[in-house]
């Protein structure tokens, strides 16, 4: 698509909705009764006023689905345009279900990059039958540390079954993507809890609201590293010139001391969040 004519379709569309919520509004004030409340609206109301605009979305991801393929250089397929307008069609849906599972099992940023890299696979692998590779490189932080290319693409079939009200597949395809991470999650809370407890600056260790604290100190100066059920640690430190701070101000103002020495020291060993 030229970039003429992605700005006509963006201001047919921005036009659409602004012309139907003028007319929506005005008829909801002609409806009012005379305290100015709202006559009840029933579902069937509801039906007649969205299904215009699924049918305007549907059309659309119809004639984007029928495009990607021919950009893809593939013959036009009935199920392949069904499933990749599917996709178009309900984006915000494919996209949550992925951004949760990292946000859940990779908490450390970039959940939708990842999301939106799958999808883009899934897209392609249903055009061409081509698998995308999801080795991930060192700098390569759209891609999900884990799993391969065919799991990922099963998991994201899944969601169409999902949708549409059976989840069979998807929760077999989620339990075995969550068991790849819960093996991973336990090498790193071990990993992390050898550096810790052999530290000298370590000095004893609880659990408390579902989290792994360990308490550490270097003669003054005493601090944290909390580690979560997914084997996420944060590191935090308290020195003298810190004391008398209101909490809500150390939170806000942290970035303005200068960790010490032995916080970076140990920081470093445990890796950057």
């Amino acid at each position: 698509m030229n970039q003429g004519t992605y700005e006509w379709l963006e201001s047919v569309a921005m036009k659409m909705g602004e012309d139907a919520l003028k007319e929506l509004n005005q008829k909801i004030n002609e409806d009012k009764d005379d305290n100015g409340r709202m006559n009840a609206y029933t579902e069937s109301t509801y039906s007649l006023l969205v299904h215009p605009f699924e049918e305007v979305q549907s059309r659309l991801s119809e004639i984007f689905a029928q495009g990607y393929l021919q950009g893809k250089n593939v013959e036009l397929d009935d199920e392949k345009i069904g499933i990749i307008e599917t996709i178009y069609q309900h984006y915000d849906f494919f996209e949550q279900q992925l951004g949760a599972f990292f946000e859940t099992y990779e908490p450390r940023g970039c959940d939708f990059d990842k999301a939106s890299f799958i999808l883009n696979s899934f897209l392609h692998f249903t055009a061409t039958g081509e698998h995308v590779s999801f080795e991930k490189g060192e700098k390569e932080f759209w891609k999900p540390k884990l799993g391969t290319a065919e799991q990922w693409m099963t998991f994201v079939s899944s969601l169409l079954w999902l949708r549409n009200g059976k989840p069979e597949s998807y929760m077999k395809s989620y339990s075995e993507l969550v068991g790849l991470y819960m093996v991973g999650v336990e090498q790193e809370k071990n990993r992390l809890h050898d550096i810790i407890t052999s530290s000298p600056y370590y000095k004893s260790h609880e659990v408390k609201d579902e989290h792994l604290y360990y308490h550490l100190a270097s003669g003054e100066e005493t601090g944290t590293v909390r580690v979560d059920v997914v084997g996420t640690h944060r590191v935090r430190y308290y020195t003298p010139e810190m004391k008398g701070i209101k909490l809500t101000e150390k939170i806000r103002r942290r970035m303005t001391f200068t960790p010490p020495d032995w916080v970076k020291e140990l920081s470093f060993a445990l890796g950057k969040l």
